[in-house]
């Protein structure tokens, strides 16, 4: 059982990059593979773009790094850039206690959430039961957002 009071979150520094294109790899390889193939080179030159654009956060488990979690903040909403976890990891509830935390920060700041997944992962069921509704789909992506419950609707 995990004791999420172990789970933590530090800056990922030139010594985790390697760490965290491993993460991104097995979490989504197979996804990625399944629609364009795995071409090694193209994956390296997307992750070094997105890792000098907004480098992640690593996951770790008791000192133990088993994921990466990027959050762009700005004023008006929340965007997660990327959200892996190493498969023996996945289904700990692990990534329901981090989105959760999330949640509670935009709720308290009134600001929505947006997530992006591939259509083909099944982790599109998590961030629905956390309440993320589909905001709109390609043939390969689909676009979540989660919104806060605003005070002034009142009880319906």
């Amino acid at each position: 059982m995990i004791d999420f009071k172990q789970i933590g979150l530090t800056p990922a520094g030139p010594e985790h990059y390697e760490f965290a294109y491993r993460v991104k790899k097995a979490a989504q390889g197979p996804y990625i593979t399944a629609v364009w193939g795995w071409d090694e080179a193209l994956q390296r030159e997307f992750f070094e773009t997105a890792w000098r654009e907004l480098p992640p956060m690593i996951v770790t488990y008791a000192g133990e790094p088993l994921g990466t979690l990027a959050v762009l903040r700005e004023e008006a909403y929340i965007e997660v850039r990327q959200f892996f976890i190493l498969p023996t990891w996945q289904r700990h509830g692990i990534g329901t206690f981090l989105l959760g935390r999330l949640l509670t920060e935009a709720a308290a700041t009134g600001r929505p959430v947006r997530i992006t997944h591939l259509t083909n992962s099944p982790v599109g069921s998590l961030y629905r039961r956390l309440g993320f509704e589909e905001e709109s789909r390609s043939e390969t992506h689909c676009h979540l957002a989660w919104q806060p419950i605003s005070a002034e609707a009142g009880p319906t």
